[in-house]
């Protein structure tokens, strides 16, 4: 018998209905099914809204798609929504140019995973955050919220992200932070956080980031922050972190980026760091640290910055980190390191900085030890300076230079390749008239040639080839007149001729140099008054 038309349609969509149900969920919506909002979570958004004073003139996120009766679902920016429940789960209004607070009916939000809101002013972390309990990605930055981090923020478990960065938070770090264990990045820096880092953090083993930098943390690193063996960033710059650096650090086998720098770190640099094999960045300066440089950093193969500076290091240059074949930047100033330059440097052929001025190197400079990729050197306030007569001849890519205390041949370091915008050589027996090959460089924004035993007229050249910001010429035996042509230099900021025979009135010109800072031209013998026209530089 042959069963009607109208029934099969009847038993063919009863069958379309049940697939539709009971096949698995995606995050993708059905072609026949659609997302709507959920109409008192549309409500508790629009509360929201109306708590906050917008600015719509330099906000990036624009909320005049949020009208009542439209689907927030679909039509809302910021807003995404469950596919199957309808629920609002993502709420993203970052940066959000606004003022007033966070209204609790955004709380009402109780399926939300992940909340992003940065305010321009804000008050305290709203309490009723701790309804969130599905919440995985929390980000309040930016939102000048005071107090301190609420302890509820612990107990949202299945955290995974939490950022409270670039606010006013003070207090301490509550160590029951330690108890987020699906925690994978923790960033609590820019605030005003004291107090010292709690041990506990060295439980949150899924960890791959830590921002705790620019607060006011005091006390030791625990030595448990080398038991989160995710990490692969840690930051804990710009502290007041006090005592050594603990030997554990150097298990943390993942780590790609470790900041310590602008602390009271004191003691010796642990021999334990040259196991972090997969380290690109490593800063330690700003410290009080002592001791040598520890030659076992010569086995992190991958790393590309290395900055030691500013610290109390001695001993020489270690040897081993000619074998930092990937390095970029190596940083050295304001230590107490002694000797040579190892010739092992000059194998570095990626390193474009150099900087190991305020040590106290009394070696003769080879030009072994510098390789030709150098752009940035930097060796002044030391010791030394015997230069070879070709330390220059393979520095072809040399756009900063600063030498101090040396004898330098003027044919020797003639280099018409040469592109600088800094020369700094202070102190430097170079004796003679001004360097005719300076004429040259055309890009050079900073020139001091102090102390040079530099005779003759400053020539007019100077200043219609370059672009000078700065220009140090003092202590020299100069003599003649401040050339007029000197006040084409709109963007002098820096200018000291002191201490020279420079005669003559000051030129009325100097006053178009509108973005001076500092002049001195004292222990010269000029005469005259000062031009009316410096009224404009005030």
């Amino acid at each position: 018998m042959a069963i009607p038309s109208h029934k099969l349609f009847l038993v063919f969509m009863s069958l379309l209905l049940v697939f539709l149900f009971l096949s698995p969920r995606s995050s993708f919506s059905h072609p026949l099914l659609s997302t709507s909002c959920l109409s008192h979570e549309s409500q508790a958004l629009l509360r929201f809204k109306d708590a906050l004073n917008i600015s719509l003139t330099s906000s990036r996120v624009n909320l005049t798609s949020w009208v009542n009766g439209t689907d927030c679902c679909t039509n809302w920016t910021g807003i995404s929504c469950d596919n199957h429940t309808n629920h609002v789960v993502s709420l993203n209004i970052h940066p959000l140019f606004a003022e007033g607070v966070i209204s609790e009916s955004l709380c009402q939000l109780r399926f939300l995973t992940s909340l992003t809101i940065s305010l321009t002013s804000g008050t305290v972390i709203p309490p009723c955050l701790r309804n969130l309990s599905y919440i995985r990605y929390l980000d309040l930055s930016g939102n000048s919220f005071t107090g301190m981090i609420p302890p509820f923020v612990c107990s949202l478990t299945r955290l995974t992200e939490l950022h409270l960065s670039y606010n006013q938070l003070s207090g301490s770090i509550p160590a029951s932070l330690g108890s987020l264990s699906s925690l994978t990045e923790l960033d609590l820096s820019v605030n005003q956080l004291s107090g010292s880092i709690p041990a506990s953090l060295g439980s949150l083993s899924s960890l791959t980031e830590l921002y705790l930098f620019a607060n006011l943390l005091s006390g030791s690193i625990p030595a448990s922050l080398g038991s989160l063996s995710s990490l692969t960033e840690l930051y804990l710059f710009a502290n007041l972190l006090s005592g050594s650096i603990p030997a554990s650090l150097g298990s943390l086998s993942s780590l790609t980026e470790l900041h310590l720098s602008d602390n009271q770190l004191s003691g010796s640099i642990p021999a334990s760091l040259g196991s972090l094999s997969s380290l690109t960045e490593l800063d330690l300066s700003r410290n009080q640290l002592n001791g040598s440089i520890p030659a076992s950093l010569g086995s992190l193969s991958s790393l590309t910055e290395l900055d030691l500076s500013h610290n109390q290091l001695s001993g020489s240059i270690t040897a081993s980190l000619g074998s930092l074949s990937l390095l970029r930047n190596l940083y050295l100033s304001n230590n107490e390191l002694r000797g040579n330059i190892p010739d092992s440097l000059g194998n570095l052929s990626l390193l474009q900085v150099l900087d190991g001025v305020s040590n106290r190197f009394n070696e003769t400079i080879s030009s072994s030890s510098l390789p030709p990729s150098l752009v940035v050197l930097g060796l002044s306030l030391n010791h030394h300076q015997l230069i070879s007569e070709n330390f220059f001849h393979k520095l072809t890519r040399l756009s900063s230079l600063s030498l101090s205390d040396c004898v330098l041949n003027i044919s020797t370091i003639w280099i018409p390749s040469f592109q600088l915008y800094e020369l700094s050589l202070m102190s430097c027996t170079i004796d003679g008239e001004f360097p005719p090959w300076i004429s040259t460089q055309f890009s050079l924004e900073r020139l001091e040639l102090t102390n040079a035993s530099l005779v003759g007229v400053i020539p007019s050249w100077l200043w219609e080839t370059s672009p000078l910001r700065i220009l140090n010429l003092a202590n020299n035996f100069f003599s003649g007149n401040i050339p007029y042509s000197l006040g084409k230099l709109f963007q002098l900021q820096f200018l000291n001729l002191a201490n020279n025979k420079i005669s003559g009135m000051i030129p009325a010109s100097l006053s178009n140099c509108s973005s001076l800072i500092v002049l001195n031209l004292g222990n010269n013998s000029l005469k005259g008054s000062l031009p009316y026209e410096f009224s404009r530089l005030l």
